[in-house]
């Protein structure tokens, strides 16, 4: 191929015409010699490689080729590198979604518990242009507590290679294409990814056992796997049953020699089945970050139906981690959550409590539901004792009464034994007004007697109890308790030295403590005597001012939401004799009826 200098101008032609005339028609030397020419130095080349973003109007493949053509003026990257600079050049928003769907690709192509390689393609384009209808949707806990009360005599079937077996049309095909060494292939199967592919799955496994109604009533599915109650069908006459459609099973596996359920470790003990933690947790993060404690925190209570203690200190940790980074990926070297992470690592190799019974009979349960400053509490269990499930919701920063949060609880306790289908339900609580609350409304013997702020909020979370046991027609008890005696305190309590130090703002956790409950004016005497002495009338006479127009604004609440109010607002070194000096001397409290004394 020769070269005619037609559109070559300036110092280019120039460059040109001092070429040896044999070298002038050759299309690689005059290349080679026009980039020697004109192309910036490799430490230039590299600065701009740095510096590249994505203009105005420009394509991303103008983008990407000037990349590469500045990766080769300083000796090249590799393709990994070359990417991470497109995306890092592009805008904002763009490099945000890409950044998270490079994530979900990477976790999606390689299973880490099987080592399994699938075909992943990326289908968010061909999502955005679906409509998934999830209302009928399998959920795993409503699955896992179907298949609990399915039977004893259980085995698991799992469909081999699942999405693999589903052919698609061949009019669909290109809409599954990818490039592989410059040729273009089809998937002829339904991939991974697609977020219709799960209702797929579901519809075609349905439609297999309708085939058979003694099969549709034996077999549980959920997704590929088939809970099978083998007192009604053998789990080989399921695998025939779906040989007949052209869809492969793996060999059977039965419960009580050990199986894997749903993510659950099913074997007998004693003649009973019982579940234990089939994953394995791992050590804490090395580097934290929202992200990584999350992640951590998720495999330690996963999708277990009981965990105890765990479940309000994954939850705290989660907290923490959100309250000291301000992104996903920030890195934080917060030495307190650094301690609450190891002391939870170290309880949990000693004191595992995601483990129980596994299978769940009769309409019959005890309810035990409790709450706290930090959290709410519900435990689920069988009249003989054995936990069924828990459950636990952090409470948020704010100074709802406690019995409004007591009474969360029963409701969403109730809540609970009603998504097992339990019609007679003991339900216990070790607060004495939310049991005479319950019992009064259920028996009829007098009116809610109540003067609190939230008393319309109050009567209607009684209504609900109410419309809940006519409705479904249970048959309730209540039950006051102990408190050392209530089964769900576990579940809302963390270490004391948790909250006390909790607050990334407060620099000395003493101070911190004071929140933790009721100190003793002769206690804070002392935590402030060393400072009384030097403190001058005026700085003593602005805090009164502040806590007197922080009590007004917030309706003259008693001490102790007033307390809550000026350590919120003025400092958390505000003691409680000095609320209380300031409600004792306020006009509006002294006319006031009652008074709101705690």
């Amino acid at each position: 191929m020769s070269v005619v200098p037609l559109r070559l101008a300036g110092g280019a032609f120039t460059v040109w015409s001092q070429m040896p005339a044999a070298s002038r028609g050759s299309l690689v030397e005059v290349q080679e010699t026009l980039y020697a020419a004109f192309a910036m130095d490799s430490f230039a080349a590299y600065d701009a490689f740095c510096c590249r973003r994505l203009r105005t109007g420009e394509s991303p493949d103008v983008f990407l080729s000037d990349l590469r053509r500045l990766a080769v003026l300083f000796g090249g990257v590799p393709d990994k590198a070359l990417i991470c600079a497109f995306v890092s050049g592009l805008p904002d928003s763009t490099r945000q979604a890409i950044r998270a769907g490079s994530r979900a690709e990477g976790l999606s192509l390689e299973d880490k518990n099987k080592t399994k390689v699938r075909p992943v393609l990326d289908y968010r384009e061909l999502n955005s242009h679906v409509v998934p209808y999830t209302a009928d949707a399998d959920v795993c806990a409503a699955t896992l507590r179907k298949w609990r009360r399915h039977g004893t005599n259980v085995a698991i079937v799992d469909l081999k290679r699942a999405y693999l077996q589903l052919r698609t049309e061949q009019s669909l095909w290109p809409f599954q294409t990818v490039m592989v060494n410059g040729q273009r292939y089809a998937l002829s199967r339904v991939g991974f990814g697609l977020n219709v592919a799960p209702l797929i799955m579901k519809a075609v496994v349905r439609a297999v056992l309708q085939q058979d109604p003694a099969m549709e009533s034996a077999v549980l599915p959920y997704m590929d796997d088939l809970c099978v109650n083998e007192d009604l069908v053998s789990a080989e006459r399921v695998v025939a049953h779906f040989a007949q459609f052209g869809l492969e099973c793996k060999p059977p596996e039965r419960a009580a020699a050990g199986a894997r359920l749903l993510g659950l470790h099913v074997r007998a003990v004693g003649g009973v089945l019982r579940w234990a933690r089939d994953n394995v947790v791992g050590p804490p993060p090395v580097t934290l970050t929202r992200r990584s404690v999350f992640a951590w925190c998720g495999r330690l209570v996963a999708h277990l139906p009981v965990c105890g203690w765990l479940r309000p200190a994954a939850a705290w940790l989660q907290r923490r981690a959100n309250a000291v980074t301000n992104s996903w990926d920030q890195p934080t070297d917060d030495a307190t959550l650094r301690q609450q992470i190891d002391y939870v690592a170290s309880r949990l190799a000693r004191d595992d409590p995601a483990h129980g019974r596994w299978h769940v009979e009769g309409n019959h349960a005890v309810v035990w539901t409790d709450a706290s400053s930090i959290a709410a509490g519900v435990v689920l269990e069988t009249p003989t004792g054995d936990p069924i499930e828990d459950g636990c919701w952090l409470r948020r920063d704010e100074t709802a009464h406690i019995n409004m949060a007591e009474l969360d609880a029963a409701v969403r306790g109730i809540n609970l034994a009603i998504a097992w289908e339990m019609r007679r339900l003991d339900l216990r609580t070790d607060s004495a007004t939310v049991h005479r609350w319950i019992s009064d409304a259920l028996s009829g013997r007098s009116r809610l007697k109540t003067k609190a702020h939230g008393e319309m909020i109050i009567r209607r979370r009684i209504d609900m109890v109410k419309q809940l046991v006519d409705e479904f027609g249970i048959d309730l008890s209540v039950t006051l308790v102990p408190t050392a005696h209530n089964r769900a305190d576990c579940l809302t309590r963390v270490p004391v030295e948790w909250v006390r130090g909790d607050d990334p703002s407060v620099g000395d956790p003493a101070v911190a403590a004071a929140v933790v409950g009721p100190v003793t004016d002769a206690g804070e005497d002392d935590a402030h005597g060393a400072d009384a002495g030097v403190v001058e009338d005026t700085v003593g006479t602005r805090e009164s001012s502040a806590i007197s127009e922080v009590h007004a604004k917030a309706g003259h609440p008693g001490i102790r939401r007033t307390l809550y109010f000026a350590r919120r607002d003025i400092s958390p070194s505000i003691t409680r004799s000095q609320v209380q000096k300031v409600v004792s001397d306020c006009d509006v409290c002294r006319r006031a009826v009652s008074q709101d004394w705690y």
